[in-house]
């Protein structure tokens, strides 16, 4: 579909281009693709490009290598934020659209919220020892203190930047890190490419994910998939089964299980939780089991909780995930207040076992509010009133 409105020239930062890695460099490979398809000129500026992704081509993508040093980090995150703003002066292009890391941009899109308040995220969970000595390694790097002077240039070098925020969780993220800074959010909730994440073979990945593990075939099976185990409260879903006793946990990420296995001990829950390490092929996770578990201390807005949802999979996750301001709490999932509260995810589990198809019927219907072209839409029509606001200063 094309736009109807005069064609943009974008110019879009990241600091390693390689869509393979998942999360934020898959969705803008697929929102480059979208605005593309609709008569749109977008450039990448990356300091690293990996893998395939947007290939220059004559609708008008293309990526552009930017020459910074790579080693230490902290020069490069510093250079590629002053490079990637003069390179976009120097091509004439109409808007700066960044999503991280950024010294100026017309349209702001910081996924993860602030640096400083994941930065926060990533120790909860630890000892006190262990969180102490983790924040001083980590005051030591210098490239922490460049990335926290970043987070907050944006603001005060583009006073009219538009900032497309996930959740209320991001809006709340950055104005707690900046107060003394006046902010113009914009609220567009992340989208799922439907014909990628459906249940359309759901027996047979039932039956696949089952017999993977040994899990008896009418058993409830909840998936718990990150990478940043203890952040996103996996403890707190390991916990939960012992109020939950027919399920059994499929944990999916990069994290290590050895850590985990005094806990699963202590509860006697051998058998029940069951270390996939990286899956490949998330969709037929998602589509195999009964429940997505993600009780985290912070999340912007987790496309985990919305693909689930495509894949017919109810959620349960908590307030701190702006993907819970998405779904309403009893219907499509639950929504906890607190990731601790592992009474509350039982009962969740317990209900969703009581009506398996009633709580998949539900999550399906969910994921067709959140389609990717209507938020490619509203991404469009916002990028396109800046552009307009840009033309009247001009």
């Amino acid at each position: 579909m094309l736009s109807s409105s005069p064609r943009m020239k974008i110019t879009i930062p990241i600091d390693i281009w390689d869509p393979k890695l998942g999360g934020l460099e898959r969705y803008l490979d697929l929102l480059g693709r979208s605005l593309r398809s609709r008569g749109h000129e977008v450039v990448i500026l990356c300091a690293r490009r990996e893998g395939a992704g947007l290939e220059d081509d004559s609708s008008g993508v293309s990526v552009e290598v930017l020459d910074v040093p790579w080693r230490p980090r902290w020069l490069r995150e510093w250079r590629f934020a002053k490079a990637s703003v003069e390179r976009h002066r120097e091509s004439g292009r109409d808007l700066l659209f960044a999503v991280r890391h950024a010294l100026e941009a017309d349209v702001y899109q910081p996924h993860g919220g602030s640096f400083r308040t994941a930065s926060k995220g990533a120790l909860v969970g630890m000892s006190a020892p262990t969180k102490l000595l983790r924040s001083l390694a980590r005051w030591l790097r210098p490239s922490y203190h460049v990335l926290s002077s970043l987070d907050g240039q944006v603001f005060r070098r583009s006073p009219n930047v538009l900032t497309l925020s996930l959740s209320e969780v991001v809006e709340n993220s950055l104005q707690s890190a900046f107060p003394d800074v006046s902010m113009r959010f914009e609220r567009i909730y992340n989208g799922i490419p439907l014909e990628q994440f459906h249940d359309r073979d759901r027996e047979e990945r039932v039956e696949e994910l089952r017999a993977k593990f040994e899990i008896p075939r009418e058993a409830p099976v909840a998936l718990f998939l990150a990478h940043q185990f203890r952040a996103k409260g996996l403890e707190h879903a390991i916990r939960s089964l012992s109020a939950a006793p027919e399920w059994h946990l499929v944990v999916g990420g990069r994290g290590r299980r050895e850590p985990w296995d005094p806990l699963i001990s202590r509860l006697a829950l051998e058998g029940r939780v069951h270390f996939a390490g990286a899956i490949s092929d998330p969709r037929a996770a998602y589509a195999g089991s009964d429940a997505f578990v993600l009780p985290t201390y912070y999340d912007s807005c987790s496309l985990s909780v919305l693909e689930a949802f495509a894949c017919g999979t109810p959620a349960i996750t908590t307030t701190r995930n702006g993907a819970s301001e998405m779904y309403e709490d009893g219907v499509e999932g639950f929504v906890i207040k607190h990731p601790t509260d592992e009474g509350a995810i039982a009962r969740g589990l317990r209900s969703i076992s009581a009506d398996r198809d009633l709580f998949r019927q539900r999550a399906l219907l969910a994921a067709t509010r959140f389609s990717w072209e209507d938020h490619v839409d509203a991404v469009l029509a916002a990028l396109e009133r800046r552009r307009e606001e840009g033309d009247r200063n001009e």
